[in-house]
């Protein structure tokens, strides 16, 4: 799926980034429970109906889902933004190994210097881990 339902990324430009298998799976698993819904409400998914949608199919919009965010963290306990999560995906991406390069662009970003400015603190602490590492498998 090559849009959202949001509009256009700030730099205009379309973007696209590659899923793993097992989110492609839940996606696909996600739509027939969707087309089930809505076809027992009378009306029929196509190509259009967003992922992220309200019980008829329209789509969400952004300060819906923030809302929906926020009030499942606060039942569950949870103190992060829905923007956090972003931060968290970011960090995930970085600790996997994940080089900045392809981080900053799966995030967004037009450089990998956004990225590096943002979570340089990060990728400090993540640099002292390897040098620890290293000393552990080469040290005396």
């Amino acid at each position: 799926m090559r849009r959202s339902a949001w509009g256009d990324t700030k730099s205009g430009k379309v973007r696209s980034i590659t899923l793993p298998a097992s989110a492609m799976a839940a996606i696909r698993r996600l739509k027939r429970v969707q087309a089930e819904q809505l076809l027992a409400v009378g009306i029929r998914q196509d190509a259009d109906t967003s992922i992220v949608a309200d019980p008829v199919g329209r789509p969400v919009t952004p300060a819906s889902l923030a809302a929906s965010f926020r009030a499942f963290c606060s039942v569950h306990g949870f103190d992060v933004t829905f923007h956090g999560l972003r931060h968290t995906n970011a960090i995930s991406m970085l600790v996997a190994g994940v080089d900045v390069k392809t981080a900053a662009s799966r995030l967004g970003h037009a450089s990998p210097a956004l990225l590096l400015s943002t979570y340089s603190h990060f990728i400090r602490t993540a640099d002292k881990a390897d040098a620890d590492r290293l000393e552990a498998m080469f040290g005396g």
